[in-house]
């Protein structure tokens, strides 16, 4: 047997977007799996990539499978909800204001946050965190994304699976701001402080993401952001590598110490 150390993330779910004084529930991260798995030379293994969800959708899993091995799959992120409770999903969305987040899977990713008693959307979960909760005080902002975590097998940390954070009214704030610490939950909500739309904060690509929710700013409604589409690894020990991958642009692959890994940011085998 060939030990093969993998780590698959699901594709994002969707922020909802926003309604008249209702901010939307940031978008949960797709689910994270890692582990170790004995592959038997010979036989095609294949790392299917989950796309993102658009504004208002789930995400969709990320899988690994073969003919020899029972299949793995990484849940797909919980969209965010405006009105409702979030969907559940790998990490669940966050939920509209007055209602809770939705639910994580165990062991890939926590609960979104819920929506505040008045303007704030919930963050949605993340895959080390659960998202934080709508503006409790009934202000205006919306709820941090929950963390995500960090792959380091290529060498090189990457950032994933991070929540969208919650959208917020008019001169409220939300978690929009790219930062190393929220695991790659680039998506958030943000009140506008000019007049216009509330901007669309979309999640990074090959993130596990999960999408802002839409804000609002004096009547105006906002967008939902899309999530981030997923992302997996494979971490093979050199001396046993075959060299053999397809398709060449949807596989990279490094070495770091002993292993080569193959980074899938679509699907391949």
């Amino acid at each position: 047997p060939i030990p093969v150390t993998y780590a698959l993330v699901a594709g994002g779910g969707g922020g909802a977007p926003s309604g008249p004084g209702a901010s939307g529930g940031g978008g949960g991260a797709g689910g994270y799996r890692s582990g170790t798995q004995n592959f038997t030379g010979g036989i095609t293994y294949t790392v299917t990539i989950g796309a993102a969800g658009p504004a208002g959708a789930s995400g969709n899993p990320t899988t690994l499978s073969s003919p020899d091995i029972s299949t793995i799959t990484a849940t797909a992120g919980g969209f965010g909800a405006r009105g409702t409770t979030g969907t559940p999903g790998g990490s669940g969305g966050g939920g509209g204001v007055g209602n809770a987040g939705g639910t994580g899977t165990p062991g890939q990713g926590y609960n979104g946050g819920a929506g505040g008693p008045a303007n704030g959307g919930g963050g949605g979960g993340g895959a080390g965190q659960v998202g934080q909760a709508g503006d409790l005080s009934g202000g205006n902002s919306g709820g941090d994304g929950g963390y995500g975590v960090t792959v380091s097998l290529t060498g090189t940390p990457t950032n994933v699976a991070g929540g969208g954070g919650g959208g917020a009214a008019g001169g409220g704030t939300g978690n929009y701001t790219p930062s190393p610490t929220n695991g790659g939950g680039y998506g958030g909500g943000v009140g506008h402080n000019t007049s216009g739309p509330p901007p669309t904060i979309n999640a990074s690509t090959n993130s596990g993401a999960g999408g802002g929710g839409g804000g609002t700013y004096s009547g105006t409604s906002g967008s939902g952001g899309a999530g981030g589409s997923g992302v997996g690894f494979l971490s093979v020990p050199t001396s046993l590598y075959t060299g053999t991958y397809s398709p060449a642009p949807a596989v990279s692959v490094t070495v770091n110490g002993s292993n080569t890994v193959m980074k899938f940011t679509a699907t391949g085998t």
